[in-house]
């Protein structure tokens, strides 16, 4: 579903733009457009739908032992040209640029990261800032969860069910994801806070992609299970029983929208 190549590191505050040339598979013609998010996506004929996504970057100052700094999507930004080159043919230069005013501030913590996700498909996670109405989510590998120094996170998921039979009972299902050690850094300090937390699951209603923004997702009121991560806890499975909810989408009652 998404591609996470390793991300271009920015050492000091001299570093960037960053380059990078795409070619559509065997010589086949690709065409680009810009999205209102920022993203760029790339399509192959006889494909209605995109062939693949340039997601809209975002920068990660580096963070503190067992932290993760907030992604900063306005710090970076992606500039696409097709180019016609006589010996290599036609092809899409990508460049991915960094706001100098932004990594020149004192507050910067280097090495910076720059994320250039690719999404193959229409993406099935997402990363919601909950009190950014207008906000797009951050499509990556990890799903940010609560709450920071400035931002309410939601981490959104959906699932293809396609391969249930017609009236199948479902005996058993559950929401597992991993716990990788790292929290949000917060200007309180400490590891997570020093304290447990305790992650809910409520439902999703209705179609969200990409392009959805934060005042246009639809959660559903009442929570379906939660799930206690301890103070201090170790690298670990978080697992959630979701079988009601499957249930449900299996026979129809509720239209699989995700949680």
């Amino acid at each position: 579903q998404t591609a996470d190549p390793s991300g271009p590191t920015v050492r000091n505050p001299r570093g960037g733009p960053y380059q990078f040339r795409l070619s559509g598979v065997d010589g086949q013609d690709l065409s680009a457009e810009a999205q209102p998010d920022g993203s760029w996506a790339f399509y192959q004929a006889p494909h209605a739908g995109p062939a693949f996504v340039l997601e809209a970057p975002f920068a990660l100052d580096a963070a503190g032992e067992g932290e993760v700094a907030e992604p900063q999507r306005d710090a970076v930004s992606l500039e696409v040209r097709r180019v016609q080159d006589r010996h290599r043919g036609r092809f899409f230069v990508v460049d991915v640029v960094v706001d100098r005013a932004w990594l020149s501030s004192g507050e910067r913590r280097f090495p910076v990261v720059i994320d250039p996700t690719i999404t193959i498909g229409p993406p099935f996670d997402g990363d919601f800032i909950a009190d950014c109405p207008n906000c797009t989510p951050f499509v990556d590998d990890t799903l940010f969860v609560g709450t920071s120094d400035d931002n309410v996170w939601w981490g959104a998921l959906r699932f293809d069910l396609g391969a249930l039979p017609p009236g199948a009972q479902v005996t058993g299902a559950a929401l597992e994801l991993f716990w990788d050690g790292f929290c949000i850094a917060v200007s309180s300090g400490g590891h997570c806070g020093g304290n447990a937390h305790t992650l809910q699951v409520q439902r999703l209603d209705g179609e969200w992609d990409g392009d959805t923004t934060s005042s246009e997702l639809v959660v559903v009121d009442g929570v379906l299970a939660e799930a206690t991560l301890p103070a201090g806890a170790d690298e670990d499975w978080m697992r959630w029983d979701v079988t009601a909810a499957v249930q449900r989408w299996a026979d129809g009652t509720w239209a699989n929208h995700g949680l």
